[in-house]
This record gives C-alpha cells, sequence and structure tokens, in this order.
C-alpha cells in the first residue's frame, strides 16, 4: 500500500469524529477514531498512509479513516 498523497474535493473543517473526506479521484474515506480539530481549507492536500490514516496540513496528528471507496 504505502503512501499516497490526494486532494480533497471542495473544503475540508479538520476533523469532527466522524468526518468523511471525498477526493478529487472518488475515493472516499471516513474517520474511525475519535479525533477535534477545526482547521479550514480548500481543496487541501492529503497524505494518506496505507488506506488506514490521513494527515491534513493544519492538523496535529495522522487521523484513523477507513475507505469506503
Amino acid at each position: 500500500m504505502g503512501t499516497v498523497t490526494k486532494i480533497v474535493d471542495g473544503e475540508s473543517t479538520g476533523f469532527d469524529g466522524s468526518t468523511v473526506l471525498v477526493m478529487t479521484d472518488g475515493s472516499i474515506y471516513r474517520q474511525t477514531h475519535y479525533y477535534y480539530e477545526y482547521h479550514y481549507q480548500y481543496r487541501p492536500q492529503a497524505t494518506i498512509i496505507d488506506d488506514r490514516e490521513v494527515i491534513l496540513p493544519g492538523i496535529r496528528c495522522p487521523v484513523r479513516v477507513e475507505r469506503l471507496r
């Protein structure tokens, strides 16, 4: 799997415990671990690690996710 970089399709407000991120390539990731941090961004570049964690610029730590599509 490894690490890939994708672009969030539209805006992101960070993580709220149940965040769903839709990427420009059509992939969708849902937050699985509770973490809250607000940080507004438009089309941020997301780093995806093994389809299990997402790192967004301005967010202090990686957040666990599951890939839905």
